[in-house]
């Protein structure tokens, strides 16, 4: 028998086990942007700070029910949440136990979040679960968690009424670039070349054809989400092509402050409530 199919067997098994539900103690941390516009280097230049734990290699294999994900990478690591500096990765995948995963199956198959071209977006993703898993995840882990949010892009209106507390960060780079680097990606790589990252329900069923119209269509839809966002919730705005060492260090003060803000102002609500 296959190793991925013992660990699918594992998360059947690992999903019907009871656990105690809590709701979200800490904000939750959304790296979100078009792909290939620098979610992966704010996901990992967030990750190396130490501050946040975050879906490494060994907790996205239990993507039913992460919170054992988060115990055996605290026994394996010591409670290690502090990835490399290196900042390397092939098309959002890192190499070490340790590093940031993008978790998809997490929120494809436990949250029930559509994703992609063939994603039913008339299907709704399970709120309930989400605000489950979350705060088991949150009351596991005692602090703000560092998610990678493509899958969330589709559905920000319902993740704000929704969804647990977020800090939202919006990754930014040149629209010539990213839509450059998604045609290549897609022309080289036989795995993407019918998509690569978030389907947006706003835009067209009917695809051109064209790698770079639509890739074009596909990040203008996805930054006017972003836009919207901007005046809805917290967001702290990272910029790829930045000076790197001003850009790291103010990235991480910055999503320290905001997180510092939502913890403060989720704890105001919760005692309202």
């Amino acid at each position: 028998m296959k190793t991925d199919e013992v660990i699918k067997r594992l998360n059947v098994h690992l999903a019907n086990l009871p656990f105690d539900q809590a709701a979200s103690q800490a904000p939750i941390v959304l790296v979100v942007g078009a792909p290939r516009s620098g979610t992966t280097v704010a996901m990992q230049i967030l990750a190396s700070s130490g501050e946040y734990a975050y879906p490494s290699n060994i907790v996205a294999r239990f993507w039913a029910m992460p919170i054992y994900g988060f115990a055996l990478h605290d026994a394996l690591t010591g409670g290690h949440y502090q990835s490399t500096g290196a900042h390397r990765s092939t098309i959002g995948q890192t190499k070490w136990p340790h590093e940031p995963h993008e978790f998809g199956r997490f929120w494809t198959e436990a949250l029930g979040f559509p994703y992609g071209i063939d994603g039913n977006y008339q299907h709704s993703p399970d709120w309930d679960a989400c605000r489950q898993q979350f705060g088991m995840i949150s009351q596991y882990v005692a602090g703000p968690v560092l998610m990678k949010g493509f899958h969330v892009l589709p559905f920000l209106e319902q993740w704000l009424r929704e969804g647990p507390p977020t800090v939202f960060v919006r990754t930014r780079r040149a629209t010539n670039d990213i839509v450059e680097s998604i045609v290549r990606i897609r022309e080289r790589d036989p795995r993407y070349a019918k998509w690569l990252g978030p389907w947006m329900p706003t835009m067209q069923a009917n695809l051109s054809g064209d790698v770079r119209e639509e890739a074009s269509i596909q990040v203008a839809h996805i930054e006017s989400a972003l836009d919207a966002l901007e005046h809805l919730a917290l967001v702290v705005h990272f910029d790829l092509l930045a000076d790197a060492e001003n850009r790291d260090a103010r990235l991480v003060n910055d999503v320290r402050e905001a997180v510092a803000k939502a913890t403060i102002e989720g704890s105001i609500d919760h005692e309202s409530a």
